[in-house]
């Protein structure tokens, strides 16, 4: 009879602690609500970079739903200042367009200098493993890597 309570006692002694250990995270703390929302939203979608202040290389563009070809040969620059202004520009030509831009969550926008105010919106994507970050408009992708903190 001993015995037997001893068993049920030690299975529900293991119980009790798989179940602690399920729910507490990497630092033995308690869970919070939420927790898990964040964990999958990060895990799905990876920390964007802030781009304010920043220049970037365009590494390729490509149609969505095609296979992403070859880097290109000559890497255009996208420069996001602090000022709110966007530039993207080659070293072989000089400035190139340019125009204003706003960061709202993981979209970007770009409202290009002109008397059109032509406007594109793009999803940002931050691919981790490869490094850079995808700029999607529904249409086409454009692929960058962080060059250097921007001087403008």
């Amino acid at each position: 009879m001993k015995a037997q309570i001893f068993k049920v006692k030690r299975r529900y002694l293991i119980f009790m602690l798989i179940l602690i250990s399920i729910s507490c995270n990497e630092t033995g703390q308690p869970k919070q609500a939420g927790d898990a929302a964040e964990d999958a939203s990060t895990a799905v979608h990876p920390p964007l970079p802030d781009i304010i202040g920043t220049s970037w290389n365009l590494l390729k563009i490509y149609t969505r739903g095609e296979e992403s070809r070859g880097d290109l040969f000559v890497y255009p620059e996208y420069l996001f200042c602090k000022s709110g202004r966007w530039k993207a520009h080659t070293d072989s030509n000089g400035m190139g367009q340019m125009g204003t831009f706003t960061v709202e969550g993981d979209k970007l926008i770009l409202v290009h200098d002109g008397a059109d105010q032509l406007t594109d919106s793009y999803t940002m994507t931050w691919n981790e493993a490869g490094k850079y970050l995808e700029l999607d408009d529904g249409k086409l992708i454009f692929r960058l890597r962080f060059k250097i903190k921007a001087g403008c």
